[in-house]
């Protein structure tokens, strides 16, 4: 506004100021003085962008009215700062998504049973025991014949049957003996001779590691034509032939 605009604003203004306090209205009385400028008064200026207002010195002009009665009324037009509302950004915290760690079990270790499988039983070969009895080692002297009975079982065995085949020309079998001792006594004149009936005691007829079993005849013992199996209480066999 121009300051010839604000002077007629304030004579019209006191004009009607007048007329409602009953003082004469004579437009001649109210004579604005000289412009004298006034004191400087601030005016808010608010920067472009949205900057922070400052205030500026800004010259109003003040006008003074002199009424007939000598009644001076003066008005001093005064531009006050007006507020200017001023966006101050605000600054938003932004969430900020946080990794959080995962737990990672740790593995534990497992106890596995060992199966230990009990050792098997070898079965022990079973030993043919009869096969490490024999008998052999024929001879003769006048009217007797000799055999050898060999036992390798390392046990001890017992004679049960004796059967023995012999020539003719020996005139018969009369008597057995084992290891010197007599187990068996018949006259016998047809061969072959089955003996199983014994003269006690048992003893007499064990065989520890060897023992000779011999045959006495009528009549001189010829040096071949004989056969001889031998029975034991184990079960087990001999027999032998010349």
């Amino acid at each position: 506004m121009s300051e010839e605009q604000i002077q007629t604003a304030i004579v019209a203004t006191m004009q009607v100021m007048l007329i409602e306090a009953g003082e004469p209205t004579d437009s001649s009385v109210l004579t604005p003085e000289a412009g004298t400028p006034g004191e400087p008064t601030s005016t808010l200026t608010t920067l472009p962008g949205g900057g922070t207002p400052s205030n500026t010195p800004t010259r109003t002009p003040t006008a003074a009215v002199t009424a007939s009665n000598t009644s001076i009324l003066v008005l001093t037009a005064t531009a006050s700062p007006s507020a200017t509302a001023t966006m101050t950004p605000t600054r938003t915290p932004t969430r900020t998504a946080t990794r959080t760690p995962t737990q990672t079990s740790t593995p534990t270790s497992t106890f596995t049973p060992t199966v230990t499988t009990p050792p098997t039983n070898t079965p022990t070969p079973t030993v043919d025991v009869c096969s490490l009895i024999s008998v052999g080692g024929f001879s003769r002297a006048s009217n007797t014949a000799n055999w050898t009975i060999n036992n390798g079982s390392g046990s001890t065995i017992r004679v049960d049957v004796v059967d023995l085949g012999w020539p003719a020309s020996n005139g018969g079998l009369y008597y057995l003996f084992l290891g010197g001792s007599m187990v068996w006594a018949d006259e016998d004149l047809n061969p072959p001779t089955h003996a199983s009936s014994w003269i006690p005691p048992l003893s007499a007829r064990e065989v520890g590691s060897s023992s000779k079993l011999e045959a006495d005849f009528g009549l001189a013992a010829a040096g071949s034509g004989y056969s001889l199996q031998i029975q034991f209480s184990n079960g087990c066999r001999v027999s032998t032939g010349n």
